[in-house]
């Protein structure tokens, strides 16, 4: 009984952190993607930028893809291990199960960036980005933040949301409620 419950604390955690790296990485990589657009423009390129400096600026939020979405994955696997491990407290603690169902909800709009990024990295792994003008930054990059400009804001939402009722630990039943509500 101790090691199931010292199995999902760990687990617990493990998946705090997981988030909580992957929500910042994801948010520095975003600011350093959108530091090439003009502010306030409808992704209008900065002008005073040379083709260098943007292509510097997809370097860098394509590295950084390495550390968020292999914390997103360490976050995934824990989750999942979570769902099965607790999924018969659920009725007596409501926020696992919203924290859980708010991270399944990221798992689909995460797979498809992870993707993009996988495909952005290999290209600057094998050193194939000359220009930032090329079809990869095209495809990978630029299309990731006006075609899918949608799918990060709403992970990192859901993400967020999850981690607060992970912590926080809202809609848990105690003997308080139990008491107001005559349940023994």
């Amino acid at each position: 009984m101790a090691s199931r419950k010292n199995l999902i604390k760990f687990l617990a955690i493990i998946y705090v952190l997981g988030m909580v790296i992957w929500l910042g990485g994801s948010i520095i990589r975003t600011v350093i993607a959108y530091d090439i657009y003009v502010p306030a423009t409808e992704l209008q390129m900065k002008t005073n930028y040379s083709d260098e400096m943007r292509l510097h600026n997809v370097r860098l939020f394509g590295m950084g893809a390495l550390y968020t979405e292999i914390s997103y994955g360490v976050a995934a696997f824990a989750a999942i291990f979570l769902f099965f491990l607790l999924r018969k407290e659920f009725k007596t603690k409501g926020w696992i199960l919203i924290s859980l169902l708010l991270f399944l909800i990221t798992l689909p709009l995460e797979s498809l960036l992870m993707y993009y990024d996988i495909k952005l990295n290999l290209a600057i792994q094998y050193d194939l980005l000359k220009s930032f003008n090329q079809d990869v930054v095209r495809d990978y990059f630029i299309s990731r933040f006006t075609k899918l400009n949608f799918m990060a804001p709403s992970a990192y939402l859901c993400g967020a949301s999850s981690l607060i009722m992970a912590v926080w630990r809202p809609l848990e039943k105690t003997e308080f409620t139990n008491s107001l509500t005559g349940d023994e």
